[in-house]
């Protein structure tokens, strides 16, 4: 019956992050190489191949997210510009296959599509997703191997 006291907060237009494999946020990525195979050390992607990277914090998307929504038909991308990094390298925007919302997942959760940079090997690549103005913290890597 009593009222609390004002607080104010700063809201991110975009806050990335990746999801990893551990839940403590570090360590190998929730990413799939082609044919939907968890990317691990043992299961390395190629440069040149395609690779999926689940993350969130996009930000605003086209069209609006619903929260709690399954997404199925229109699927929503984020309306800020979003990079994807391996390895230090960026991948281009020829190279970018698809950037926005999972089909028949929540809303929120995104996956980045793109092509793994040429020259690229080694077991633990931080992966770094910008989304807008921010970036997801350098704590999640992939493996490629030629």
């Amino acid at each position: 019956g009593v009222d609390s006291n004002s607080v104010t907060q700063t809201v991110a237009a975009t806050a990335p992050g990746v999801f990893t494999q551990d839940a403590a946020g570090k360590g190998q990525a929730q990413a799939y190489n082609e044919g939907w195979i968890l990317n691990s050390r043992t299961n390395a992607a190629k440069p040149g191949s395609i690779i999926t990277i689940l993350w969130t914090g996009g930000g605003q998307t086209n069209p609006d997210g619903v929260d709690g929504r399954m997404e199925t038909l229109t699927l929503p991308r984020p309306r800020a510009t979003v990079t994807v990094t391996i390895g230090g390298q960026t991948v281009s925007a020829a190279d970018t296959v698809y950037v926005g919302a999972v089909p028949y997942a929540w809303a929120g959760l995104l996956m980045a599509q793109v092509k793994v940079p040429a020259g690229l090997n080694g077991d633990a690549l931080p992966v770094v997703i910008t989304a807008g103005s921010a970036s997801s913290p350098n704590t999640a890597t992939v493996a490629v191997r030629p």
